[in-house]
């Protein structure tokens, strides 16, 4: 019996690193201004994540909803059975800023740190139904779902954010799937006022 890639856990571990690199970048520039509380907070954060890193080197037993990394990481991807449900990229990730998938959606986006707490909920939601929609886990088919969706989108606002009108679009895409056919006709109206 071969053994089996860690090639995802090996991601995982990357992404984490590099978000660390971010938050000693934040650290710095925090201590800079004298920022106390905030520095003490990503001291512990930079704490925590080195601490899991450690235990997941080490090989201990990690949980993400009680599944283990490691087994996680040895199961292969399972073929395509028509759930959509396969594709869902949030549902694991506690902090969604330690997500690789969901933060090259926020960059995307142009999303700033600061405004990832608002936008945290609208990018997961986006995220899951890109990956749905392209049937793909690929970071590159996910996005070219979003950016053929929002060219035929309006264009945002000055106060508008493109991510907020999408968002607005896939929850309307979602009412309409279950709605009776009279609501369904009101919906769809709905959504063309979304479109160009």
């Amino acid at each position: 019996m071969t053994e089996p890639s860690y090639t995802n856990l090996e991601k995982g571990v990357n992404a984490i690193n590099q978000t660390m690199q971010g938050i000693n970048q934040d650290l710095v520039d925090v201590v800079k201004h004298g920022q106390k509380e905030r520095a003490a907070e990503l001291r512990e954060q930079i704490y925590q994540i080195r601490k899991s890193l450690r235990e997941i080197r080490a090989g201990k037993k990690i949980t993400i909803n009680s599944v283990p990394i490691r087994q996680a990481a040895r199961e292969p991807s399972k073929p395509d059975s028509g759930d959509p449900k396969d594709f869902n990229l949030t549902k694991l990730w506690g902090d969604q800023r330690y997500n690789p998938y969901w933060l090259k959606t926020a960059e995307y986006f142009g999303i700033r740190e600061k405004e990832f707490p608002l936008a945290s909920s609208k990018i997961s939601t986006i995220l899951d139904w890109a990956a749905n929609k392209a049937q793909s886990r690929k970071m590159g088919e996910i996005l070219g779902t979003i950016g053929v969706t929002l060219k035929k989108l309006q264009t945002p606002g000055l106060s508008e954010r493109s991510y907020a009108i999408l968002y607005r679009y896939i929850k309307l895409e979602e009412e309409g799937r279950t709605a009776n056919p009279e609501a369904k006709k009101e919906i769809q109206k709905e959504m063309s006022a979304y479109t160009k």
